[in-house]
C-alpha cells in the first residue's frame, strides 16, 4: 500500500508539473503572438488575397450537381514559379547546389575547377563536348560523369551555365 501511495503521489506531481508548464507556454506563446502581429495587415486587402492565395486549395471536385468552376489563374503556380527562379539561377549557384558534391572533391575522377592540369585536356576537345558530356554522362579512363550530375530537375541551360563557371575557373 506504502508504494501505491508513493506512486500516486509522484504521478500527480508530475502531471501536476506538466499541466503548469502548458499553462506557462500558453501564456508566453500568446506574448510573442501579440507582440509579433501586424495590426496594418488585419485590413490591408492585399494582405489578405495573399493569404487567401496561399490557403486555396489546388484543385475542386466537380460534379454533375456541382458543375466545373472556372479555373483561377491569379497568380502563377508554383512549378511555373520554380522555373522562373531556376532560369534566373547563375552557374557558380548550380555549380555550389549541384555539382559541388563530386567537383569540389574531385570524387570519381571529376575534375576541380581551378586545377588546369585536368581541365586543360577536356577544354582542348571544346565546348561543344563538354555540354554533351555534361549533359548526356560519359564514362571515360579517368572517371564517370552521370547525365546532368545527376540532377535531372536542372535545365540544360543550367547545366551549361555550371560547365561554364567551372571552366572560366579553370582558364
Amino acid at each position: 500500500m506504502d508504494q501505491d501511495r508513493k506512486f500516486l503521489d509522484t504521478f500527480l506531481i508530475v502531471i501536476g508539473a506538466l499541466v503548469a508548464m502548458t499553462i506557462v507556454i500558453f501564456f508566453i506563446a500568446t506574448g510573442v503572438e501579440k507582440a509579433h502581429l501586424d495590426p496594418d495587415n488585419l485590413e490591408n486587402p492585399l494582405a489578405q488575397q495573399a493569404v487567401t492565395d496561399r490557403i486555396r486549395p489546388i484543385g475542386e471536385v466537380a460534379t454533375t450537381d456541382n458543375p466545373r468552376p472556372a479555373p483561377v489563374t491569379t497568380a502563377p503556380s508554383g512549378a511555373e514559379q520554380a522555373r522562373e527562379a531556376d532560369a534566373e539561377v547563375s552557374g557558380e549557384a548550380v555549380f555550389t547546389q549541384a555539382c559541388f558534391a563530386c567537383h569540389g572533391t574531385g570524387a570519381a575522377g571529376a575534375p576541380r575547377p581551378g586545377d588546369k592540369a585536368q581541365w586543360e585536356p577536356r577544354i582542348a576537345k571544346g565546348m561543344e563536348v563538354l555540354y554533351q558530356h555534361s549533359l548526356e554522362g560519359f564514362t571515360g579512363n579517368t572517371g564517370i560523369m552521370p547525365p546532368k550530375g545527376g540532377r535531372m530537375d536542372l535545365s540544360d541551360e543550367q547545366v551549361k551555365a555550371a560547365v561554364d563557371y567551372m571552366v572560366e575557373q579553370s582558364r
